[in-house]
């Protein structure tokens, strides 16, 4: 009988949690290990990329049809059946909409559970639905789970703290990027539509949303750009498509708010609004700065993927420290929720010598290249789960070396 473990994709994107979904899946397969990848919500038009990927790495791609925001035994039944007939040995959840669903399969078939905690459990609705929501979380983290990986020791003190999850099932193992995928700075400003080569381009790639921290930065560039003229900022990302749609809601209003702070302090000629784009790698290399302004977070792809595109960050403490990232030789951390702290830190690049700048552009390729490659977390990612499925030694102490 072949190897089997389930890994479950709530959102069919490649962002964030479902790209390193995808990397993880591969490593399983160069294991030798049959992937059964259950996917949600295929039928939107920037799913299929994954489906695409997954399929190529060797994996049983299962289309689950619709959105997994509400837990429906229906949906349940059909995963579980799945995995009794393929005989899996584990299941991996991805995102915290899947952790239901992974929970109760884990419970019905008997088998292993791991949760990769990319990010801070969110809860959406009314104060009541949010209690409701993290008691039932917490009796699930806290019982189900086999082990628990967090993207960042932040993650992982939360998991203990708010869950109660014992220290020893929780291990960090940081997110990764494709470095193969390198592209060097451009002095083409084409991408940005700021084409004059004495600007300085700040750049920051989020979706719109409160977590992400846009207001504050547009507070904390405000004062900068009251300093420098020539300073331009470029936000690319929108608000989520898929969110439901209280989420969405709540995406849209605060869209609204960025967009009339940006009216209302006149910003339009400093301010470019680019959406959601395809060409982000190139999108950073033309630019300067990249700033990420979020208050809470796992460990942000977009802070590892602007690092590797060779440019000096300022990003907030919203996932702790960056292991190997020094203060004032790969850029600036800088409080998270606090506009002042925002502006200081860029308010530093900004008056670095454009060579000093890129010299920290420089050392960040070379972190990312070393100890943020999907090679070499996806293959620890792999060997941690396989350990859990097909051994009865699961301390956490093994999977730090």
């Amino acid at each position: 009988m072949k190897r089997t473990v389930a890994i479950t994709f709530g959102f069919s994107d490649l962002s964030g949690a479902a790209k390193m979904g995808s990397h993880f899946a591969r490593h399983f397969r160069e294991r030798k290990i049959h992937v059964l990848a259950f996917c949600f919500n295929l039928e939107r038009s920037d799913s299929g990329e994954l489906a695409q990927r997954l399929s190529a790495a060797g994996c049983e791609v299962i289309d689950c049809g619709e959105t997994i925001s509400d837990f429906k035994i229906k949906i349940a039944e059909r995963v579980l059946q799945h995995v009794k007939r393929s005989q899996a040995a584990g299941i991996i959840s991805l995102h915290q909409n899947d952790v239901k669903y992974a929970a109760y399969v884990s419970w019905r078939a008997k088998i292993h559970y791991v949760v990769s905690a990319q990010n801070m459990p969110n809860f959406h609705g009314n104060r009541f639905v949010r209690t409701v929501k993290n008691i039932v979380y917490k009796m699930i983290a806290a019982r189900r789970p086999s082990l628990i990986v967090a993207t960042s020791e932040v993650i992982r003190r939360h998991y203990h703290k708010a869950y109660g999850v014992d220290l020893e099932k929780i291990v960090v193992l940081p997110n990764a990027i494709e470095t193969s995928s390198q592209i060097n700075r451009t002095p083409d400003r084409v991408y940005v539509d700021f084409e004059k080569s004495d600007q300085i381009n700040i750049v920051n790639v989020a979706r719109i949303d409160p977590q992400k921290g846009q207001l504050q930065l547009l507070e904390a560039f405000k004062r900068l750009r009251d300093e420098h003229a020539k300073v331009k900022l470029c936000l690319v990302g929108d608000i989520n498509p898929t969110a439901r749609e209280e989420s969405k809601s709540a995406g849209y209003k605060y869209k609204n708010k960025v967009l009339s702070y940006i009216k209302e302090n006149d910003l339009k000629d400093h301010v470019k609004l680019m959406g959601w784009c395809d060409d982000v790698p190139q999108i950073l290399a033309s630019n300067d700065v990249y700033v990420h302004a979020s208050l809470w977070e796992g460990l942000p792809l977009a802070v590892l993927e602007a690092m590797l595109s060779g440019l000096p960050v300022v990003t907030t403490d919203c996932f702790g420290t960056l292991e190997h990232f020094v203060e004032n030789v790969n850029g600036f951390m800088v409080k998270a929720g606090n506009a002042t702290s925002l502006y200081h830190g860029l308010s530093r690049c900004l008056s670095m010598k454009q060579e000093q700048r890129e010299q920290m552009g420089k050392a960040n390729q070379r972190v990312v290249i070393e100890y943020y490659g999907v090679d070499k977390i996806g293959s620890q990612f792999a060997r941690m789960a396989e350990t859990v499925f097909w051994s009865s030694d699961t301390n956490c102490e093994n999977f730090t070396d």
